[in-house]
């Protein structure tokens, strides 16, 4: 099944049409496509928060933005799914840059997760429930711009080109900021919803069975 919905293109604070039961990618060929923007099309300082859960250690792209590797175009930004981590990767075709930070996750029920990159400092980090892992990464950048479509559930990419890649899980508060939360801010807010605009946020999408809308947002980049 596909789900699609434009950000608001006049950046403002926007409630659009009920959609029911999307969080659920357990069924097969279940994904969400959230059509491409200027404000998804981000090159610096990335924050990607959501809560998940996993249906076993198997492989698949929960966020996709044109990355995900293999050959053509690689540009973009993802957190996929391998084995008992979770991926958090940037790619830029131009310059071959590429990094995939894993994280293990070791939570068998609902979790919350947050990757970050901070442009200036050139630093990757992760949180599991608003808890920072020790280790950090480094990408030097930019992130490289992706033409394609916004997934969650699967790579456009791998499906153009013929592969079967729908995760198996389940997603819920899906958050996109364009610089990177600090942990005192993914501490404090990680099990709350976000209900006005922020600075830096450029979409939410609940992706709650029970909600009445479907929500985004969109600031300037």
């Amino acid at each position: 099944s596909e789900i699609t919905n434009n950000l608001n293109e006049k950046r403002n604070f926007d409630y659009t049409k009920k959609i029911d039961n999307i969080y659920d990618l357990n069924k097969s060929n279940n994904y969400v496509r959230i059509d491409n923007s200027n404000n998804l099309q981000i090159s610096k300082s990335i924050t990607i928060e959501f809560w998940a859960k996993l249906n076993g250690n198997r492989n698949g792209f929960l966020v996709n933005k044109g990355g995900g590797g293999g050959g053509g175009e690689s540009n973009g930004y993802a957190v996929w799914q391998s084995g008992n981590f979770l991926r958090f990767e940037l790619r830029n075709s131009s310059t071959g840059e590429a990094v995939q930070f894993d994280t293990k996750i070791e939570e068998t029920g609902w979790f919350h997760f947050a990757a970050t990159w901070n442009y200036n400092s050139k630093v990757i980090k992760t949180y599991v429930n608003g808890v920072q892992n020790l280790n950090q990464g480094y990408y030097k950048g930019p992130i490289g711009i992706s033409d394609q479509n916004l997934n969650l559930g699967r790579s456009e990419r791998w499906a153009k080109n013929g592969f079967v890649n729908h995760w198996d899980g389940a997603l819920s508060e899906l958050r996109i900021w364009f610089f990177p939360l600090n942990s005192s801010k993914i501490k404090n807010q990680y099990n709350k919803r976000i209900v006005k605009p922020e600075y830096g946020l450029v979409g939410v999408w609940p992706l709650n069975a029970s909600s009445e809308e479907f929500v985004t947002c969109a600031t300037d980049n």
